[in-house]
């Protein structure tokens, strides 16, 4: 399935290009596809739906690390310590931060990050709340630190990465597929032009 192009500019939420407000996890069109994929894909492409299973990606395989992750009405999923909210991947309403990060949940991703948070962005919208013990991933996060987010539904798993992808490889590969497209282009205007002239003889 294709990617849905996401606003960088709208932080802190996951907004769609062609929409104004915060996507919505559990109603609308994108959870009528969500129901029916096995994944649903966050990055800096955008949002893709899928339907093969993301337990593929697990973890040591490559850069890929995993989280277990419960489908939320606050957010796309939600990491609990038993009845307590530790994590929220993509929430839908405010994004807040606690002021002291001693205090999260210690977990693959915020042991990742200085002060367990991928976000510098300076206005990345997000309130900080003395007393919140939760870390809250937002667009911030996805943008800042380049995160590939997969969320495979079925397995209750958050799967995230690192993009380390340089400059200098995204463009030999967007040049490659320039001059691939423009082969393949060229190849079939011979044969449109060889098959009409044989039907002229």
């Amino acid at each position: 399935m294709p990617y849905a192009a996401i606003d960088h500019s709208v932080m802190p939420f996951i907004v769609l290009e062609d929409h104004q407000r915060p996507l919505p996890w559990h109603h609308g069109p994108h959870f009528t596809s969500r129901l029916a994929a096995g994944f649903t894909r966050l990055n800096g492409f955008g949002l893709q739906h899928g339907r093969a299973e993301a337990s593929r990606l697990a973890e040591g395989s490559g850069s890929w690390r995993s989280e277990p992750c419960l489908t939320s009405h606050e957010a796309l999923c939600e990491q609990k310590h038993g009845s307590v909210s530790t994590m929220l991947f993509f929430p839908t309403g405010a994004v807040a931060i606690p002021e002291d990060f001693s205090r999260i949940e210690r977990n693959s991703f915020t042991r990742t990050f200085p002060n367990g948070s991928s976000c510098t962005h300076r206005n990345s919208g997000r309130s900080v709340d003395q007393h919140d013990q939760r870390y809250e991933v937002s667009l911030c996060d996805l943008v800042d630190a380049r995160l590939d987010v997969v969320f495979d539904h079925s397995a209750g798993r958050v799967f995230w990465r690192e993009d380390s992808t340089g400059l200098a490889t995204q463009v030999f590969v967007c040049a490659l597929a320039v001059y691939i497209v423009t082969c393949v282009a060229n190849n079939i205007k011979n044969i449109v032009a060889n098959s009409e002239m044989g039907a002229l003889w």
